[in-house]
């Protein structure tokens, strides 16, 4: 049962990160995106979250609803 929870909040916070770098993508460099897309296909989420949310500061953007939801999956 917990394992099951686990992997529901795994799902839903790499859907979630997918969501947000698709909404931001347009708006950063294509290295930043490569990077960002390859942390979440390795299931390196705290990685992707950290170096998506530097990216939005250093390009003054808004933050995706789900990066925030992201953030209350992971618990950080």
């Amino acid at each position: 049962m917990i394992f099951k929870n686990k992997n529901r909040n795994f799902s839903k916070i790499e859907r979630n990160l997918k969501k947000s770098l698709f909404e931001i993508k347009e708006n950063i460099k294509d290295q930043d995106y490569i990077d960002i897309d390859e942390y979440i296909s390795h299931g390196e989420y705290g990685l992707a979250f950290d170096l998506m949310i530097s990216v939005i500061q250093l390009n003054k953007l808004d933050i995706p609803k789900e990066l925030i939801e992201s953030k209350r999956l992971m618990k950080i």
